[in-house]
């Protein structure tokens, strides 16, 4: 029986290099070819023979393969019933076998490389290479959304994409089989914005009292955009439009997922209880907050929003270094 006591232990550890040349020294002994063993690394997997040196470093690099340690006869290397030890003319393979073998270590070596780039890797110190997985987790990988977009493809080209994929699937199948379809079952998530016109110098918003207004009443310039080649005015075609995305049926939907719900309810009961600031919650100017409106601060689930002016220069003048500060507003 081979001594299998070494190879538990850490592969830094001396004693652990020593127990793997009396492994690789012993089989060396009983069923060396030309001085070379089968290696039982976690690379190798018992597929390939290498030099007593080149063994003993496989293991302590790359250690032995899992499946193989657990096991009570190593029978690769001659240990248990399994496989009669070698002896005399036994220990010299069959000149054709060996030049087979000697093949098929070529192609070992190709689908090792092959499968190398498939294997997952998983956190520890051996990094067991699984190909299954590997595969497994490739094929349940999404495609990415902007496919379609990114390479013009056409409505057409789509539809026909569609039509044929639901027979690669089973008949029970609920895919969609026209762009059409794909769109108007979006559209249910769209929650919509509104466009408002804009003057095209930021000074103001055409809504409310300027709805019907033709030019801004600050700068003059016309809300409408010009013909380039006659100069008149497009009335409709507005120079700029604000997109505004209404904010509370966003916070209603954020709060219908339960994980989400809780993230946004954080604020309420995870303020800091060491006295050090870690989140604004923990700010005297969140508690200053608090105490003027005790109402607003009782009810978890209302919200204070962080405003940037990133994207402006809020102190007017184009020749200030200042950066665009936060601001801070608040939302029930």
């Amino acid at each position: 029986m081979l001594d299998k006591s070494w190879v538990h232990l850490c592969r830094v550890d001396s004693a652990y290099e020593r127990g793997a040349w009396g492994f690789v020294n012993a089989v060396t002994a009983k069923l060396g070819v030309n001085g070379k063993i089968v290696c039982p690394c976690a690379r190798c997997r018992n597929l390939d023979r290498h030099t007593s040196e080149e063994v003993v470093s496989h293991l302590v690099i790359n250690g032995m393969d899992d499946a193989y340690k657990v096991r009570s006869d190593w029978f690769h290397h001659g240990d248990g019933n399994s496989v009669a030890v070698l002896e005399g003319e036994d220990r010299c393979w069959n000149a054709e076998i060996l030049s087979l073998y000697e093949a098929a270590n070529c192609l070992d070596e190709d689908l090792a490389i092959r499968g190398s780039q498939l294997r997952e890797s998983v956190e520890g110190e051996d990094r067991k290479e699984d190909e299954f997985l590997a595969k497994l987790a490739e094929a349940e990988t999404p495609l990415y959304p902007t496919i379609k977009s990114q390479n013009g493809w056409s409505d057409k080209s789509f539809d026909d994409l569609l039509q044929t994929l639901p027979n690669m699937l089973p008949e029970d199948n609920v895919l969609h089989t026209s762009t059409y379809d794909v769109k108007k079952f979006l559209k249910s998530f769209d929650m919509g914005y509104q466009k408002i016109h804009a003057c095209v110098n930021d000074c103001c918003l055409f809504r409310k009292k300027l709805k019907t207004t033709e030019s801004c009443p600050k700068c003059k310039a016309s809300r409408w955009k010009t013909n380039m080649h006659t100069g008149e005015l497009k009335k409709g075609v507005p120079q700029k439009v604000l997109r505004y995305f209404p904010l509370i049926p966003r916070l209603k939907r954020m709060f219908r997922q339960e994980q989400l719900a809780m993230d946004l309810r954080w604020h309420f009961n995870n303020k800091s209880t060491d006295g050090k600031l870690r989140h604004p919650v923990d700010s005297v100017t969140w508690q200053s907050m608090n105490d003027k409106y005790p109402s607003f601060a009782a009810e978890e689930r209302n919200l204070r929003l962080g405003l940037s002016t990133d994207g402006f220069n809020p102190f007017r003048g184009e020749h200030h270094a200042q950066s665009a500060d936060s601001r801070t507003a608040s939302t029930g």
